[in-house]
């Protein structure tokens, strides 16, 4: 059984997705409107690989779970990321890495290989990854040379007297 609404994405655009299969297992598949799928095949091997094919196109992304993804396309606010076969999503500027990036293309290039968990998936089947949660933060106390001076001003008040 398979999502019903995935059912047309299984037989594609005039029937392209699920002839392909048919050619290239030999197989005899028959698709209900239902999400059920029955697979015949002369060998288990042709039926496996039928099912195999049919489930590449079906997965989904799940909330929660680590992938490793390839990098298709990058903007200065992100890069779209392949987490499966024609699934994309985006890994934001500001879920890179703790510290601040300016770019997506200061840190990736197409076709780079990165390992991100999906954070959400909208209604409208937007896909949010995270890369910085899978990192640990660098920890550092305060930063030197920067901030605020530690010097003691108590001492450079003039003492008040009350006579």
């Amino acid at each position: 059984f398979i999502n019903p609404e995935k059912v047309p994405d299984v037989i594609g655009p005039s029937g392209k997705h699920i002839k392909k299969i048919l050619a290239a297992t030999n197989a005899k598949i028959d698709i209900e409107e239902t999400g059920k799928i029955t697979i015949a095949a002369e060998n288990m091997e042709s039926a496996e690989k039928a099912r195999q094919m049919i489930r590449e196109i079906t997965v989904e992304a799940e909330v929660g779970k680590v992938y490793t993804g390839k990098v298709v396309r990058i903007e200065d606010y992100g890069a779209f990321v392949e987490i499966l076969p024609n699934i994309v999503g985006l890994l934001h500027v500001s879920e890179i890495a703790h510290r601040r990036i300016r770019s997506a293309r200061d840190v990736f290039k197409i076709g780079d290989t990165v390992k991100v968990k999906v954070l959400s998936i909208g209604e409208d089947h937007k896909i949010k990854l995270s890369k910085k949660v899978l990192e640990s933060p660098s920890y550092r106390p305060y930063d030197r040379g920067r901030g605020h001076s530690r010097r003691d001003y108590s001492k450079s008040r003039p003492s008040k007297k009350w006579f």
